[in-house]
């Protein structure tokens, strides 16, 4: 199939440089292609609910759509419909949203000789809706891939007029969110799903998501703290589900940009200090992974919006219609990409954070490494291994006439091509070069505990 959808392309797609283009009387008719099409897809339509080739099946069907759209995605979205109220074959449920997945381009988008499928969409993300079951993880898992993947190919913006009639209905959405939010302790691998929600909220709207949630968050983790006895958190194995659902959600928040972290930069920093310590794994691996997000959006470059449409969404619908754009290709060359420069106060941010702990579990490490236990050492390993993730862009490497006996590499590290520049407003400022002090701390570390063994 790819051998045919590949030469299908090359005959028909003018390149800007020279390719070889068989003569027209060897290239394939616009019927030989519907001839192909039509003698393929009952294969591939039957293949789809055979466990051991619906995956070929669901490739043959991807590229059956990019050849003729308009024999292929009807009848996969009937079959769809059919599927879902399926009491006795629920397997085919699971089977057909992987294979519309594959073809999800096909369906969104407007071309001259198909544009019919796009009236499926809105019929589609409603009729999926019944896949996100909690008690089933394969279901939910590609229920929430062909979510993720119909949303990142359109627009999503109101076309209607409802934004004028109704001005309660963005804070109505965000109640149900955040009472959904403050009220689910979901399975391990459920989490790991509504975290990939929340992620998306925070990129697509950082400053509004966390306006209303990050403060929301942080006071649930002080309260529980508060209450409950916290001498028993700092060594209970068992943990506090609420406590360990409320610091995910709190490490995903810190996924936003940079500079809409500073504002909460007081909040943030005495959360870490109350939960620092909890020495229950779920709990301090949520603090870890808090801790390297806060310091890779504080520190590092990224782009700042992942729209990939160059038109501006703000015009009137008369001169531009989202929905025209839905699935379409883009010219990279053509994206005005902004990016997230770090400026003076994320950088003073990120190293007040880094000297505020890092030291902290250095030295814990230190002067109690055989007198802690197991848990505890680990503990503060993660922690140290995480805060080193997010900081190293901003820590230079080490001189190598500070190491001892030291093997040369046969490939350098630096190039005399290479660009010496900062990304940087201003040089970090740490105490010392942390590479070469967790060199020397994590050394001695290992030197005790092979000699306590």
């Amino acid at each position: 199939m790819r051998i045919i959808y590949r030469d299908f392309r090359s005959e028909r797609k003018v390149r800007p440089f020279w390719f070889f283009i068989p003569h027209e009387a060897y290239r394939l008719t616009e019927q030989d292609i519907t001839d192909f099409v039509n003698c393929i897809k009952e294969y591939a339509f039957i293949s789809i609910f055979n466990k051991d080739h619906n995956k070929e099946a669901a490739e043959a069907c991807q590229y059956l759509s990019m050849l003729r759209p308009e024999l292929i995605v009807p009848s996969l979205v009937e079959q769809l419909f059919s599927s879902i109220d399926n009491m006795t074959e629920p397997h085919r449920f699971t089977s057909i949203i992987n294979c519309l997945t594959r073809i999800a381009r096909q369906i969104v988008r407007q071309t001259s000789s198909y544009s019919e499928g796009q009236i499926y969409v809105l019929p589609l993300l409603m009729s999926v809706l019944p896949g996100i079951d909690l008690n089933d993880f394969q279901k939910i898992t590609v229920t929430l891939e062909f979510l993720d993947t119909i949303l990142k190919l359109i627009t999503c913006v109101d076309c209607s007029s409802a934004v004028h009639t109704r001005t309660d209905l963005t804070e109505i959405i965000r109640e149900k969110i955040s009472d959904f939010l403050s009220g689910s302790f979901l399975s391990p691998k459920v989490r790991r799903l509504v975290a990939g929600l929340i992620r998306a909220l925070v990129k697509g709207n950082p400053i509004e998501t966390l306006k209303y949630f990050l403060p929301k968050t942080c006071d649930s983790i002080e309260s529980i703290m508060n209450h409950a006895d916290t001498s028993g958190l700092l060594i209970d194995h068992k943990g506090d589900i609420e406590l360990n659902w409320y610091l995910i959600l709190f490490a995903e928040f810190l996924r936003a940009r940079g500079d809409t972290l500073l504002i909460y930069k007081q909040m943030i920093m005495s959360v870490f200090h109350r939960c620092i310590y909890l020495i229950h794994k779920d709990s301090y691996e949520a603090v870890a992974s808090a801790a390297k997000h806060l310091l890779k959006s504080l520190s590092h470059v990224y782009p700042m919006e992942y729209q990939l449409t160059v038109e501006n969404l703000d015009e009137p619908f008369i001169n531009f219609l989202p929905i025209r754009a839905w699935g379409q290709a883009v010219d990279f060359d053509h994206l005005q990409i902004q990016f997230h420069i770090p400026n003076i106060d994320e950088i003073d941010f990120a190293c007040e954070f880094v000297e505020t702990f890092i030291y902290l579990e250095l030295r814990l490490l230190n002067e109690k490494c055989l007198k802690i236990s197991n848990n505890e050492r680990l503990r503060s390993l993660t922690f140290i291994h995480h805060i080193g993730i997010g900081c190293f862009r901003m820590v230079p490497h080490i001189d190598s006439e500070k190491l001892p006996n030291l093997i040369s590499s046969v490939v350098s590290c630096d190039s005399k091509y290479q660009a010496q520049y900062s990304i940087y407003p201003k040089e970090p400022k740490f105490q010392e070069n942390l590479r070469m002090r967790l060199l020397i701390d994590i050394g001695k570390l290992i030197g005790k505990s092979s000699m306590n063994e």
